[in-house]
């Protein structure tokens, strides 16, 4: 996270005078510094200074209503709570005035634009709507993970973790059993476990059972010889 000084810093160097507008880099930082309820807070009051800046600054002011416009596209749903609300300040720019003495070019008519149309995208619930999940679609290409705006409702609430979370539910592992055939288990398993041997003294084992034995077959008849020609 940046440091108060850090971040203060970065803002001026968002919204300062020179001709070009706020790098990408610098706003996603900006933003990102809004899920801290204290930056968030120093955020919004530097902005707010700045369009306070007297007409011939007109680029601090413009650049300003560039960030909270891109705040309110981008940043946390408790972000853009906080800018809605002080919309009064942004509103008092559509009177902006400052020509440029040199040229004459009415240089306040970028300030009256640029604080009309944020005003009308702050009150206007489904255009805002709109905006963020187009910008939250374009944010998918930045190469830091940001936290999806449409899981922002809970901004500061403790996470829950649920069970598809990593070790969310280890008790819930289904105890070991006895036989399982684990790799590099020593337990002898319950199944192949030595069988006791009880031997009951003073009491006679029972007969073995014997098969009945089978009648003695009958004498079979004295086989005649039929090339035997002496016989009868």
């Amino acid at each position: 996270a940046l440091g108060v000084s850090e971040l203060e810093a970065k803002i001026k160097e968002a919204t300062g005078s020179e001709p070009w507008g706020p790098s990408g880099t610098v706003l996603h930082e900006i933003t990102d510094a809004c899920q801290d309820r204290q930056q968030m807070d120093l955020i919004l009051q530097v902005l707010y200074e700045r369009l306070r800046e007297p007409p011939a600054s007109w680029r601090k002011v413009y650049k300003a209503l560039t960030v909270l416009d891109y705040l309110a596209k981008n940043a946390s749903s408790r972000c853009v709570q906080e800018v809605i609300h002080g919309q009064d300040r942004v509103d008092e720019l559509k009177r902006f005035r400052f020509v440029e003495q040199d040229t004459g070019k009415d240089q306040g008519i970028n300030v009256r634009e640029r604080s009309s149309k944020l005003v009308e995208l702050l009150n206007d619930k489904e255009k805002l709507k709109i905006e963020r999940e187009k910008a939250e679609d374009d944010d998918d290409d930045w190469d830091k993970p940001r936290k999806k705006k449409s899981d922002d409702d809970e901004w500061d609430a403790p996470k829950s973790y649920t069970d598809t979370d990593w070790g969310a539910k280890k008790e819930s592992k289904p105890e070991k059993k006895a036989d399982d055939d684990d790799w590099g288990d020593e337990a002898t398993p319950a199944s192949k476990a030595a069988p006791i041997k009880i031997v009951m003294k003073g009491v006679m084992p029972p007969a073995a059972k014997t098969s009945p034995t089978p009648a003695p077959a009958a004498a079979a008849a004295p086989a005649v010889d039929l090339l035997d020609f002496s016989s009868p």
